[in-house]
């Protein structure tokens, strides 16, 4: 039996799954991201990267106990740091964490001057895209524009590393806000505003790329010269693949390092703006139809509030550990509005005891991700049920606040490495392998009616406030 490994490059940690042809999890080993820092804030040294999930796979490898190579393997994980190899296959440097800083004013200026874009992008420019990066990448002492290397996103090195074939995973070329969506290739103008290094073909998630041909796991024959090596991409939407598979109503709120809800819809992306809260995508597959998403930085926040030990801090982490929320809902007398600045948490604290403060919190941005949730539904018009995932819905207390707020039942995936899970999907139908619905699992979250009765009259007040911020 040959079998199939899927990789998750993810913010934290990589992970990897391998599978069988029928999708059933044989293996999973994970570790943190090795992360570095330049004088200028957090990078991924990509041979590091690539060393990690050696080790990973070749872990899993024998915990599954395999006699054969691998016959496919995939890679997901974070959607915008990459890096320049020369015609060696060399990188030239490090590559900038996604969530890094350095490029916020690139990224103010490009969004004043290149908005007419957006429409076919499908995204606002911001500081993590790539765009911004290249932009701040060529205003350093010394920047020569290279024509002879290649850009290979970070999540895609490892495949490249083995294959010696550059290429970019399409939802990762979404993530550059460079590529044209409609036309599905590279804005050339856009590029060229930002002095881009040249970019590679893009091809969808589920593509074979080629076959490994180089690196440590041939010689250890856990992969042979016939293994594919399939094209993967964005962390979220792979992840998202494995439970839209079976059911393509649905819509999932991913809860990991970064929060992201993610739903398909079959109106294809075509240069209208994508509304409030939502931007929009290709399918993962690079079929027809289009993808809905709604970004939130929920964890950097929440993590930023958790980070000392005052009391109130305190407060907040023993209801992440799963402590009941203190008081009623509404308790504190007013909403805690995450995105406004006359909020700020430190004037609402001042008012309200830790306890008080740290349910306000978690109420106000539970409300705020429902808000994003109802943008993405409209927008995709999914009315499946919603699943969540990622490393937030092990907070039991946060999970059930979400269903009550929400106001519907919520789907927990019991899957740990979601993304990891649906790349190894993605290794199968590379090799022609498509076993239907997913082997995954979903625990049933309940909301409470009552509660959510109120919640929805704190939903009210609070989406008239926010959408006319």
């Amino acid at each position: 039996m040959r079998a199939y490994a899927g990789i998750d490059v993810g913010t934290t940690n990589v992970k990897v799954v391998i599978v069988d042809f029928n999708g059933r999890a044989l293996a999973r080993r994970s570790e943190p991201t090795p992360r570095r820092n330049d004088e200028f804030g957090v990078c991924s040294d990509p041979a590091e990267i690539v060393a990690t999930v050696e080790r990973l796979v070749t872990q899993a490898f024998a915990d599954a106990e395999l006699r054969e190579p691998l016959a496919a393997i995939c890679a997901t994980g974070t959607g915008e740091d990459g890096v320049v190899v020369d015609t060696t296959g060399r990188p030239q440097g490090l590559a900038i964490a996604w969530f890094d800083d350095r490029a916020t004013d690139d990224a103010r200026e490009l969004r004043s001057t290149t908005a007419a874009y957006q429409a076919r992008t499908g995204l606002e420019i911001e500081r993590l895209h790539t765009l911004a990066k290249w932009r701040w990448l060529s205003r350093r002492p010394g920047f020569r524009r290279e024509t002879d290397g290649v850009w290979i996103a970070l999540t895609d090195y490892p495949a490249y590393a083995w294959t010696r074939r550059p290429f970019m995973s399409e939802t990762l070329a979404v993530r550059t806000a460079a590529y044209d969506c409609v036309d599905r290739r590279w804005i050339v103008p856009l590029l060229d505003r930002v002095s881009a290094p040249p970019v590679p073909p893009v091809v969808a998630a589920g593509r074979a790329v080629g076959t490994v041909v180089a690196g440590p796991l041939l010689s250890a024959a856990i992969v042979d010269y016939s293994t594919v090596v399939a094209a993967g991409g964005h962390d979220h939407p792979i992840a998202a693949s494995a439970i839209l598979a079976g059911d393509r109503t649905a819509v999932l709120d991913s809860m990991g390092t970064a929060e992201l809800v993610y739903a398909l819809t079959d109106a294809p992306f075509d240069e209208r703006p994508a509304p409030r809260y939502v931007s929009r995508s290709v399918p993962v597959d690079g079929g027809s139809g289009s993808a809905c998403l709604g970004p939130f930085e929920f964890t950097w926040q929440l993590e930023r509030l958790m980070a000392d030990a005052s009391p109130r801090a305190n407060a907040l982490r023993a209801v992440i550990a799963g402590a009941a929320l203190p008081g009623a809902p509404g308790a504190s007398g007013r909403l805690f509005f995450p995105l406004d600045a006359e909020s700020d948490s430190e004037a609402f604290a001042a008012e309200h005891t830790d306890a008080l403060w740290a349910r306000a919190l978690l109420e106000g941005y539970a409300l705020h991700t429902r808000r994003i949730l109802e943008a993405v539904v409209a927008a995709s018009g999914a009315r499946g049920p919603v699943y969540t995932t990622g490393g937030w819905t092990n907070a039991s207390t946060l999970v059930k606040l979400r269903a009550d707020v929400f106001a519907m039942p919520l789907f927990v995936v019991d899957e740990p490495q979601l993304a990891a899970y649906g790349a190894a999907r993605c290794a199968l139908r590379a090799v022609g392998i498509d076993n239907g619905e997913p082997r995954i699992t979903a625990s049933r979250v309940d909301n409470d009616a009552p509660l959510a009765a109120v919640y929805d009259r704190a939903y009210a007040i609070y989406k008239a406030h926010i959408d006319r911020s």
